[in-house]
């Protein structure tokens, strides 16, 4: 098992191995003063995990929410429901929330965590691919509102985060796959380390013992990666940026399609958007595309969107990267490192059409 520092105003550290969950009570008992426990999860993750961590938890009291699965209840509603829960069971400020689950319910836990009583502590024990290496990690919060994604959010820091790899061999193939998209991301905006690795031995299918080894690489590389830049720019003020790659297209897609294109594979396609204008502008030299697209293919993702780019760049004009009349863009300028373009919103359509860079 590794343990990953992550250095913010809240000092914690990441967690990484298969069968990592089972040291939770033994954590427990140096961070936290109280035993009593609000467990966050949903309808789909509830059945696989849900009974061995509270079997792992003994001792401790443990209150579990089962919540309904998917971005469509990412909403204000279902936080309510967890700060009802905390109230109705008299929680205070010396006790916790844990997330079980995937991003959704990771930032609806946190948020819920981050408001009831001005702040308790959040555990978070993602259980996606997805999860692991990008939500769970940072301090984002948020539901969606209003059609954005994650309108409403703060920022408030897990006191410990525990990637238990071992989750990863009940997800579906799709869901996995969804995961890939974010791993690829950072071999792309700054780590040839990883991408080396995934372009000599691709992302292993979780659950068979002899790729353990390398999926927990995969997935350390990825959160070491994401705790240096949350360290240099925790509230999101400069070079945290670039972990956006792919994703101002990508909520775009998810937002045109109704949440019908997972975020995964609309991350996937945001990113081939955003590299296949950059290369069209002379941003970005040829060769980083095709070298992008491969590694997606591989892991069955999509490399196309299925909307056109004034459509994208009208559904972009909504995200939280927007700035007054700009919008700041995540562009590759090499293989393995991006940049912040600013972009105007009126010319943003053409941009992505490849017929201006500004």
């Amino acid at each position: 098992m590794k343990r990953i520092p992550v250095k913010t105003a809240h000092n914690y550290e990441v967690l990484v191995g298969a069968g990592a969950s089972r040291t939770l009570a033994a954590e427990l008992r140096t961070l936290l003063p109280s035993r009593r426990l609000l467990i966050v999860t949903d309808r789909h993750v509830a059945p696989f995990h849900l009974d061995s961590l509270l079997a792992a938890l003994d001792g401790c009291e443990c209150h579990p929410v089962i919540l309904e699965p998917g971005e469509e209840n990412k909403t204000m509603a279902s936080v309510m429901s967890l700060l009802s829960a905390l109230a109705d069971a008299h929680f205070d400020r010396e006790d916790a929330v844990i997330a079980l689950g995937g991003g959704v319910v990771g930032d609806m836990a946190a948020f819920a965590a981050s408001i009831y009583l001005r702040g308790i502590a959040f555990i978070n024990l993602p259980t996606t691919l997805l999860a692991m290496v990008d939500s769970s990690v940072g301090g984002k919060t948020g539901v969606d509102f209003a059609g954005g994604k994650n309108l409403i959010g703060s920022f408030w820091q897990p006191r410990l985060v525990i990637c238990d790899t071992g989750y990863l061999g009940t997800l579906p193939a799709d869901i996995f796959a969804d995961g890939c998209a974010e791993v690829i991301k950072y071999a792309f905006i700054g780590n040839p380390e990883l991408l080396e690795l995934l372009e000599t031995h691709g992302i292993p299918c979780a659950g068979r013992a002899e790729d353990a080894e390398l999926l927990d690489e995969i997935v350390s590389l990825c959160v070491a990666h994401k705790a240096r830049i949350v360290s240099a720019d925790e509230f999101d003020r400069g070079e945290r940026a670039l972990l956006n790659f792919g994703h101002t297209a990508g909520h775009a897609i998810e937002s045109l399609s109704g949440y019908q294109i997972s975020h995964g594979r609309a991350v996937a396609m945001g990113m081939c958007v955003m590299t296949a204008a950059a290369e069209r502008a002379g941003i970005c030299p040829s060769g980083v595309y095709p070298r992008l697209t491969a590694l997606l293919t591989a892991c069955g993702l999509p490399v196309e969107a299925p909307f056109p780019p004034g459509a994208i760049a009208a559904a972009a004009s909504a995200d939280k990267k927007r700035s007054g009349d700009q919008i700041v863009a995540v562009l590759p300028e090499a293989l393995c490192r991006c940049i912040r373009y600013p972009l105007p919103l009126a010319g943003f359509a053409r941009f992505l059409e490849g017929e201006a860079a500004r």
